[in-house]
């Protein structure tokens, strides 16, 4: 899995949101202009490759954002409903779509106490997944 093949598979199962690659500094410039929740995936990954005697595994580790844009003046409880309500079933979507397809057991999730976006509301999830490289 890349991020591009990540971003196809994320349109197809959340079609109302916009789906973005790009790097996280940016996610600003996207913030300021979206009505409509999006994810963000980030466009640098990691990746580390381990020879066994088997071959090589390849661990990839990547990050996404699911963001929805609020009203200015919102509250803590008005952004904890955003999150439970809307960024957190979409996330689940994603993860049960990562589990099933590529293998996917472990996320990190945090909300970030400030996002990108003075009105922005996120979530923030973190995974890591392995595949054996024929070489």
């Amino acid at each position: 899995m890349n991020q591009l093949e990540l971003k196809a598979a994320i349109e197809a199962l959340l079609p109302e949101w916009q789906v973005t690659v790009d790097e996280a500094d940016m996610v600003n410039v996207i913030a300021d202009q979206q009505v409509k929740p999006f994810v963000y995936i980030e466009e640098f990954d990691t990746q580390t490759d381990t020879l066994t005697k088997f071959g090589m595994r390849r661990t990839r580790r990547e990050e996404i954002y699911f963001c929805a844009i609020c009203e200015m003046h919102n509250n803590g409880e008005q952004r904890v409903a955003i999150r439970e309500n809307t960024l957190r079933p979409a996330m689940d979507k994603v993860q049960k779509l990562l589990r099933e397809t590529w293998g996917v057991t472990s996320f990190t999730t945090d909300c970030m106490p400030r996002g990108f976006d003075a009105n922005e509301v996120l979530l923030h999830m973190v995974f890591e997944y392995t595949i054996t490289v024929c070489s």
